[in-house]
């Protein structure tokens, strides 16, 4: 074999010295290239590692974005939790709020009542009390706050106050008594609107006759604990919806408070439901109110189909109180 190589190399030499071209030996040739063998164990090693690395470099495209995303939900999660605030943007879960709660209903109980039957109605606020710029020699610099509350007396609203030192989670209330300011007696909101709902003026005369015993029949399913019942009386298409009533009622009363068609097949109304709870006779049940949507209220069976808060009315949509 190299004999051969031999002798071609010979002949070719003669060719090209009779053309005057100089021999060019192929390996010394830059413009040629060695490929490597695909079957070599370096080779397949090599394509083996690429293929991971590009592997890797997807999943990191797309995990790494998920991850960043699942820490900021995690974080803003989070703060929303731990921000719980009150209209005055204080943190609502505080010791300074569960103690100065706590003492001013020890308040309230003692003897003689300072604010006879008075019962906190909502959380006020807090705020620091000051410490001077210069503390004075001696004193004792603390963090205390002023928490206060609305608590209603005898149809009257007052803000009581007290003094609170807080010292990492805790929260030891510092002053005597609490302080108590008027801020006006409660408004007779039945005299003092002539609708509940804006831009609605309800008509003068009550439901009577088949849409009075409508309501009732609502009212009587409402409170009767079966949720068969309740939704046999709204009349609900839908099979698979479930209703939930109230339980432990023994007798319950509709009253018709405002009442307003919204158009030729619907209506709204605010009722009063007087609800005695079972062991406690009708002479004291407790008044509930609710606004209702009533279909084909003009009708031989008008239908009471959805019910919510009072104001509610106008944007009540049928069947909308079915747990699906």
């Amino acid at each position: 074999m190299s004999s051969w190589f031999h002798r071609q190399r010979c002949i070719e030499g003669r060719s090209l010295a009779r053309k005057n071209v100089k021999a060019i030996d192929w390996f010394d040739d830059p413009s040629l290239a060695e490929v490597p063998n695909p079957k070599s164990s370096w080779v397949t090693r090599a394509l083996r590692h690429q293929r991971l690395f590009r592997r890797m470099m997807i999943a990191d495209l797309v995990v790494a974005p998920l991850i960043l995303l699942m820490i900021l939900i995690t974080i803003l999660g989070g703060t929303a939790t731990n921000s719980a605030t009150s209209a005055s943007g204080t943190v609502l879960n505080s010791p300074i709020v569960y103690q100065g709660e706590v003492n001013i209903q020890q308040w309230l109980a003692s003897t003689p009542p300072p604010l006879p039957g008075g019962t906190i109605v909502s959380y006020y606020g807090q705020m620091p009390a000051p410490t001077p710029a210069k503390p004075q020699l001696d004193s004792t610099v603390a963090n205390y706050r002023i928490a206060s509350f609305i608590v209603l007396s005898h149809g009257t609203f007052y803000k009581v106050s007290v003094e609170e030192e807080l010292n990492g989670q805790n929260a030891s209330v510092v002053s005597n008594a609490p302080s108590i300011i008027p801020l006006g007696p409660t408004a007779n909101i039945s005299s003092a609107i002539s609708s509940p709902w804006s831009g609605i003026n309800p008509t003068g005369d009550p439901p009577n006759g088949a849409l009075a015993q409508s309501i009732q029949g609502w009212a009587n399913a409402f409170t009767s604990g079966s949720p068969a019942s309740l939704a046999l009386a709204v009349g609900d298409p839908n099979s698979s919806d479930h209703y939930v009533p109230l339980s432990g009622v023994s007798q319950v009363q509709s009253t018709v408070l405002y009442y307003a068609p919204t158009s030729t097949t619907t209506a709204i109304a605010e009722v009063n439901l007087a609800i005695a709870w079972s062991g406690h006779p009708l002479p004291k049940a407790a008044n509930y109110a609710f606004d209702i949507l009533i279909e084909r209220p003009l009708s031989a069976a008008p239908v009471v189909v959805a019910w919510g808060p009072p104001g509610s009315g106008p944007s009540l949509v049928p069947y909308q109180n079915a747990v699906r």
